[in-house]
């Protein structure tokens, strides 16, 4: 089975999976398609500081899109799914 992201833990592909439901976007793509990645949403501050310092958090939500199509699949805050992006 393909996994949503090689970067991604055991457990929060499990996670994903499950979250996504079987949804697929336009192209027919689902959330452990190739063409479907994460996108990591930091608010301003993390920005900021990630950028400068270069010390970087958990992102507060990962939307999971079609680099195709531009659709989203799924948006997540888990905290398993977002600790596996740290």
């Amino acid at each position: 089975m393909a996994t949503p992201s090689p970067n991604i833990s055991a457990q929060a592909q499990d996670i994903v999976i499950k979250l996504a439901h079987g949804r697929r976007c336009s192209c027919g793509h689902s959330v452990n398609h190739v063409m479907v990645g994460p996108q990591a949403d930091y608010g301003v501050i993390d920005q900021v500081v990630q950028n400068v310092i270069g010390v970087s958090r958990p992102p507060l939500q990962l939307s999971f899109r079609c680099r195709v199509c531009e659709e989203v699949l799924l948006e997540t805050q888990h905290p398993v799914v977002l600790d596996s992006f740290h």
